[in-house]
Order: structure tokens, then C-alpha cells, then sequence
């Protein structure tokens, strides 16, 4: 049976669809879905979520600038993503059920 994988990255809503006998999620699996459109009690529970991952990743920005700075370390350096385009809700679900993905 797939898995389903739902993600919260750089303030995007990404699901993945695992095919059943593959271990993880490789970078072409995860798709990105326009919050707006999913139902009213989803979007509010997103909506919470997002709020405590900005004060989660707030906090870790600290811990980490004060690390980098024990550690004599200047400045900071992430790589650079590809921009990957953002589906609805249901246009996931069409391109999940045609691939033969659906969970």
C-alpha cells in the first residue's frame, strides 16, 4: 500500500505519495499544494500549524545564531531550491489518481 507524506517547508503545504517497497520520499515525489484550497476546518488547522512552526522556527533561528556565534562562525550560508510549481487540491488529486499514486 503507498503512504502518504504531508511536509511544511519553507512556508509551503507539500504532499508526497510513496509507492508501496520505497523507503523515503526522494525530491521528485513531493508536490505543493495552494492551501487555499482545502476545506475550511483543513485550512484552519494549517493555518495553526503554520503559526506554532514560525515561533518553533523563530526559536531555532536564535539557537542557532548563538551557536555560530560561540563557535566563532560569521554569516550563514543554505542552498538555493529549484522552484517547483504549486497544484490545487484537486489537481493533486487528478495527477495522483492518473500516475496510479493514490493512496
Amino acid at each position: 500500500m503507498n503512504k502518504m507524506l504531508f511536509g511544511y517547508n519553507f512556508g509551503k503545504l507539500s504532499v508526497a505519495i510513496i509507492p508501496a517497497g520505497q523507503a523515503k520520499a526522494e525530491r521528485g515525489d513531493w508536490q505543493e499544494i495552494d492551501a487555499n484550497t482545502l476545506p475550511p476546518a483543513a485550512k484552519a488547522k494549517y493555518e495553526a500549524y503554520k503559526a506554532k512552526y514560525r515561533e518553533a522556527k523563530g526559536l531555532k533561528d536564535e539557537f542557532e545564531a548563538l551557536l555560530r556565534e560561540a563557535a566563532g562562525i560569521k554569516g550563514e550560508t543554505k542552498a538555493e531550491k529549484a522552484a517547483v510549481p504549486k497544484l490545487t487540491l484537486s489537481q493533486f488529486i487528478a495527477s495522483q489518481n492518473a500516475s496510479g499514486h493514490r493512496c
